[in-house]
């Protein structure tokens, strides 16, 4: 015995006459469904160095460059003989790279 009146439909039922719906529109109006739009975030700055900021955020020279560096003020000094010894060389050099790397930063 069919009736004529209406049942309610189950969850599954539910969304397939939603989507059938939806798809039918579609077909109607030639376009895709539109999209909910995405809220841009803005990317994160890194803040400038300050003048006269800690000595902490230039990063150290390596060993290897200042090796290299005390090298060349070593052949210097005794070009010109001068007096000095390798660890004083070693404490210039080191001087020095952190000046161009302060100095680079600003």
């Amino acid at each position: 015995m069919a009736s004529s009146v209406d049942l309610p439909l189950n969850r599954r039922q539910q969304d397939v006459a939603k989507k059938s719906k939806n798809e039918t529109e579609k077909q109607t109006n030639g376009s895709t469904a539109l999209k909910p739009k995405r809220k841009k975030v803005a990317a994160k700055k890194k803040p400038a160095p300050k003048k006269g900021s800690s000595p902490s955020s230039i990063p150290e020279p390596t060993d290897e460059a200042i090796r290299i560096r005390a090298y060349f003020i070593a052949e210097r000094r005794l070009q010109l003989s001068l007096q000095g010894d390798s660890a004083h060389d070693w404490i210039e050099a080191r001087r020095q790279l952190l000046e161009e790397a302060r100095a680079k930063s600003f």
